[in-house]
């Protein structure tokens, strides 16, 4: 056998070598892989199990609280229709004396067209609980008691009441220091009787239980300028909480993309050695057949 075919033989031999240690890398690190990943879930799962007794704990004190407070909503509700009724029976009476001629109907017509509100309603409604990376809405509506407005199912809501004869027009900002509201205000708006709403969006900043609020300012103008009245609508508890899953989505998303990286860059050292031992065993393998030698080893 000539030196040519011996030198092809090693040269196929050290190749074949190097092949298989490169695929039992690859496997031993794919097994260790999997095995980091099964311990970190199960480290998860069990933080995730105490997350979910925390967060069942909460919500169910939350759930007291507000029951009580919409007992209390109630008991205002109905004292506040009782003391409307009695108002809208002495107005009654007094238009019903007014109109007692050839003209009453049409005049009793004319004056309920005309007749203004003593107070307007404030109701506020955000979206009782949301995730950390989700959004949540808030939505303000002023008009009158009887006005009607359908919130989403989720929302918790409240009213308060304030005096209509400030002003038909008005700017609401909303005050939620813990989230980004968007937009962080409103334009002029006119007040009209069968409810003016508005909606915000809310990003929490993080987790935790915080109160919405809204500051109303208004105005006699039609462009809200001059002297305004501020008002301030009733504070809501918004849950935020953090999504155990989704966070543990990401770390893992994470962790795969630290780990592929370092592997390609460990596997690149690593071929980049081989080929350089392999063309040193080669060069070395000519010079003991050829006798060949550089001027450098001289």
């Amino acid at each position: 056998m000539n030196p040519s075919s011996k030198t092809t033989n090693c040269v196929s031999s050290i190749i074949f070598a190097l092949s298989i240690l490169i695929f039992v890398l690859v496997f031993y690190s794919c097994g260790t892989k999997d095995k980091s990943i099964k311990n970190s879930e199960t480290v998860h799962q069990k933080s995730e199990r105490e997350q979910r007794l925390k967060q069942e704990i909460e919500r169910k004190r939350l759930e007291e609280v507000e029951r009580q407070r919409r007992a209390e909503l109630e008991k205002r509700v109905i004292e506040e229709a009782e003391r409307k009724k009695r108002k809208a029976e002495r107005r009654s009476s007094k238009i019903n004396s007014k109109t007692k001629n050839a003209f009453g109907i049409g005049r009793n017509k004319e004056g309920l067209q005309l007749k203004k509100l003593e107070e307007y309603t404030v109701k506020l409604a955000v979206d009782g609980e949301f995730k950390v990376h989700e959004h949540g809405e808030l939505r303000i509506c002023i008009g009158a008691s009887d006005a009607k407005v359908i919130f989403d199912e989720g929302m918790v809501q409240d009213e308060a009441l304030i005096p209509a004869e400030i002003g038909q027009f008005a700017k609401i900002t909303p005050f939620a220091p813990d989230f980004d509201i968007s937009p962080t205000k409103t334009e002029c708006i006119r007040i009209h009787p069968s409810g003016s709403e508005v909606r915000f969006t809310l990003t929490p900043k993080c987790a935790g239980i915080f109160e919405v609020s809204a500051n109303i300012e208004l105005f006699n103008t039609a462009n809200c300028t001059g002297p305004s009245v501020p008002k301030t609508a009733k504070s809501i508890a918004v849950r935020v909480y953090v999504d155990n899953k989704y966070n543990l989505k990401n770390k893992m998303m994470e962790l795969g993309q630290i780990f592929w990286e370092k592997f390609i860059s460990f596997l690149g050292a690593l071929i980049a050695l081989l080929f350089a031992t392999l063309l040193f065993l080669i060069r070395r393998k000519i010079k003991n057949k050829t006798g060949y030698t550089d001027g450098n080893n001289n």
